[in-house]
């Protein structure tokens, strides 16, 4: 990079932003587990958050190797994201019916709203004991 310090700040600055928005969303996805522990998909959704997390630890030695010579944690950072990157990778076609599966909120309104109607309709066709 020869020095230049407008370089050297562009890409320290573009790696501290894509390591805060991958902690946002890694952090997103920690949210929704915990509201949702029901999930079918959970383990791809652990394996995404890891998978996430460790893009962003790839970015931040990256940034720090601009300063101090770290290639072997640079190295050892990236090995483990790509084992967790290809784990994913794999693991996401094989869930895809599972996902499919699961209603939209649209067909789960539209089955509750039928519900509705079908005990409204009962209770209509009751006699009533008077």
């Amino acid at each position: 990079m020869l020095w230049k310090a407008w370089l050297v700040a562009m890409h320290a600055g573009s790696d501290i932003m894509i390591v805060a928005s991958y902690v946002a969303i890694r952090v997103g996805i920690w949210l929704f587990l915990r509201r949702r522990n029901e999930m079918v998909l959970r383990p791809l959704a652990i394996l995404f958050a890891l998978f996430i997390f460790l893009c962003g630890l790839t970015h931040l030695v990256q940034m720090v190797t601009l300063w101090y010579p770290i290639s072997d944690t640079q190295g050892f950072v990236k090995l483990a994201t790509a084992a967790v990157s290809l784990a994913t990778a794999i693991l996401i076609f094989p869930l895809i019916p599972k996902a499919l599966a699961i209603p939209s909120p649209r067909a789960m309104n539209e089955a509750n709203e039928g519900l509705r109607r079908e005990i409204a309709a009962r209770n209509e066709a009751k006699p009533t004991n008077k």
